[in-house]
């Protein structure tokens, strides 16, 4: 895979007009036209008329039969599901800013004695009354999310209250949902149960075996989170599939250059312990407390082409279902715009109420777009900020236009992408390696 050699061309024929890429590995080549589901493994003869008709538009036989394949497809739908009329079924909820970890790397800064705040519960209700009428009037679930700043567990009581209320909701309005949480696993068994009966899936934020899960993620007196977060790892792989939805979970960890240098021994350990789950890994970003060059002791921001070149590796031999990165998506999920914090855009609320475009703790000033008005018990919003960020997707971005992995990645996390940091390599790795596998 890494020494792939990839070409962009265009293909416009006969009514037929393509966005196509041929890709030659060591082995094999294939033709990969994503917007009409198109992936052709090619003998040495059709990679030849490509090739030819890339440096001089001359038909093959081979073109041909290309051309006609592009005529008998669709083309895929690339909206994200950017409705015309803004009408969000997908909230993400921060209920707290509270946690009861410190990690040395957190974007939010959670942790500080400083932070204490709560979104009321008519703010949380408010938000999925008008998602829910959005969804029933679309025929669509009401997929809520549950992430940062803090961890959302330690409101215990308004947690489990504003569970209570979703499923009350659909019920009464008949329609279906998705509740997901992003969570440190840091309790016991009472809310492991709660959270494995009542979620459809957790990602949990988990970076290893003892050592560098105790350097790294650091209970709030400093104390070790090791003990109860595997505990928590634990109880989800025995009872996954279980609960209303069929329980499952995937792992999160945060790779530091620590966590890099000893990758290996962190694959076999989350291999052994919870085989068959898939791991994330995501590079530490100088955002919050890491946008300082060392975020804490051995914790240091990792190299991140020394990060891309060994999560290829991984791919290679673990394969893509296993390994995970949200740069690149699966190749059936094709989409222009990276996430729906900018095609809809997302309808996520902070715990003093602010309305953002973005889930990542302590996004910028630049993603807000409304608020929580106490006094006229309604959200306000600004429609202007609605219209451009519905604008951006990755035409947007000139640098993306013959990329492979365009319409994977989108152009990749807006929020990233203001911030400097870049995901191209591993993103077009990704992509490069499913395709191989599909071709296998």
């Amino acid at each position: 895979m890494k020494d792939a050699k990839i070409d962009y061309f265009r293909i416009k024929e006969q009514n037929a007009t393509a966005e196509a890429w041929l890709v030659e590995y060591t082995d094999k080549n294939v033709l990969y036209i994503p917007l009409h589901s198109l992936l052709i493994e090619l003998t040495t003869k059709g990679r030849n008329d490509i090739r030819t008709y890339i440096d001089s538009q001359a038909m093959s036989g081979t073109m041909s039969e290309v051309i006609a394949q592009i005529q008998q497809s669709a083309v895929a739908d690339t909206r994200d599901r950017a409705e015309e009329e803004y009408a969000p079924t997908v909230i993400g909820l921060g209920l707290t800013d509270i946690c009861q970890l410190k990690c040395v790397y957190c974007h939010s800064d959670s942790g500080q004695e400083s932070q204490c705040s709560t979104m009321p519960f008519a703010v949380a209700k408010k938000a999925i009354d008008f998602a829910a009428q959005n969804a029933k009037k679309l025929n669509r679930p009401l997929d809520v999310g549950f992430i940062g700043p803090g961890e959302q567990t330690t409101v215990w009581e308004l947690f489990t209250k504003v569970i209570r209320y979703i499923y009350a909701v659909a019920e009464e309005t008949g329609i279906q949902t998705n509740l997901t949480l992003a969570t440190n696993g840091c309790y016991g068994e009472e809310k492991r149960a709660f959270i494995v009966e009542h979620f459809d899936g957790v990602s949990l934020s988990f970076d290893g075996y003892q050592k560098i899960q105790n350097m790294q993620r650091p209970r709030k007196d400093g104390s070790p989170s090791f003990e109860l977060t595997y505990g928590t790892a634990k109880y989800f792989y025995q009872h996954r599939g279980e609960g209303r939805k069929g329980f499952r979970f995937v792992l999160r960890p945060t790779v530091s250059q620590y966590g890099l240098d000893h990758i290996e021994e962190l694959l076999s350990f989350y291999k052994m312990e919870f085989p068959g789950i898939p791991v994330g890994f995501e590079a530490i970003n100088p955002l919050g407390r890491a946008s300082n060059e060392m975020c804490g002791g051995k914790v240091l921001v990792p190299n991140h082409e020394q990060f891309a070149k060994k999560i290829t590796e991984l791919l290679e031999r673990e394969g893509s279902e296993k390994i995970l990165n949200s740069g690149a998506s699966r190749l059936g999920e094709l989409r222009k715009s990276f996430c729906k914090a900018l095609s809809m855009p997302g309808f996520n609320i902070t715990p003093w109420g602010e309305i953002s475009a973005c889930q990542r703790d302590g996004a910028p000033d630049f993603f807000k777009y409304g608020y929580y008005d106490p006094q006229r018990e309604e959200f306000v919003l600004d429609e202007e900020r609605i219209k451009y960020f519905r604008s951006l997707s990755v035409d947007s971005y000139p640098e993306c236009a013959e990329c492979i992995a365009k319409y994977h990645c989108a152009g990749d996390c807006t929020d990233l992408r203001r911030a400097g940091i870049k995901r191209c390599e591993i993103n077009t790795r990704m992509v490069c390696k499913m395709l191989e596998e599909e071709v296998l």
